[in-house]
């Protein structure tokens, strides 16, 4: 059980892994509510749920010490990274939709 909610530098358990990941398909919601553009729910979810991953495992290999404080800082790295990939995917996907 130890195993499965662990973080540390070193090794990232199985349910923080699924904590970014459900945060990437949260923001793919949000963005897809709330941004004007348009696009595939399911290419945003894949975008936003790499994106929050890769932001969260960064984050514990360089910012942190305590284990509650690498779990917090974790996830605001996955709140972080996804929001800021869907903006520059949305405002890449408007920019070149109006050049027609």
């Amino acid at each position: 059980m130890d195993a499965i909610i662990t973080i540390s530098p070193e090794k990232v358990g199985v349910l923080i892994w699924i904590i970014w990941g459900l945060i990437g398909v949260v923001s793919a919601l949000f963005a897809q509510r709330f941004m004007p553009y348009r696009q595939m729910l399911a290419f945003n979810i894949i975008i936003s749920v790499v994106a929050a991953c890769i932001g969260g495992f960064l984050s514990v290999q360089y910012v942190g010490g305590t284990t509650m404080m690498l779990f917090f800082i974790s996830i605001l790295g996955a709140i972080f990274a996804a929001g800021i990939i869907l903006w520059i995917i949305g405002a890449l996907t408007m920019h070149f939709s109006n050049r027609q």
